[in-house]
């Protein structure tokens, strides 16, 4: 096991801040992917929609748990694999770019998915 290396106290509990944010957001975001989860099984158990809804709605399901699977990697690359307190996140910046980018393109899809039903009504 490695011990963390000197470095300034105030930076130090920055990180271990912003570490502990991450930490939280994930647990909250693992929770609502479970309830994403239980919105698809009774989607697709309870609405006979046409094909192309049907495909719109697993794409969202398959960005939802690309998203969790992309954090959860970055995550542990960042503190499992490499056991150590680092003051940069170099490490984090593809897995919090790539996150955001399917984030984006869900809700996008999402909104256009809940206006297309609002027209319908």
């Amino acid at each position: 096991m490695q011990s963390p290396p000197a470095s300034s106290g105030n930076t130090t509990a920055q990180f271990l801040g912003f570490m502990n944010t991450i930490y939280w957001g994930s647990v909250v975001s693992t929770v609502l992917f479970g309830v994403s989860i239980c919105q698809g099984y009774f989607y697709f158990s309870n609405y006979n929609d046409r094909p192309a809804v049907k495909v719109c709605v697993t794409f969202l399901l398959f960005l939802d748990i690309s998203s969790t699977i992309v954090w959860t990697i970055g995550l542990h690359q960042n503190l499992i694999r490499s056991w150590r307190i680092t003051t940069s996140l170099a490490s984090e910046i593809p897995f919090m770019a790539s996150e955001s980018v399917i984030t984006l393109i869900l809700i996008f899809l999402t909104q256009m998915f809940f206006a297309r039903r609002v027209y319908l009504c």
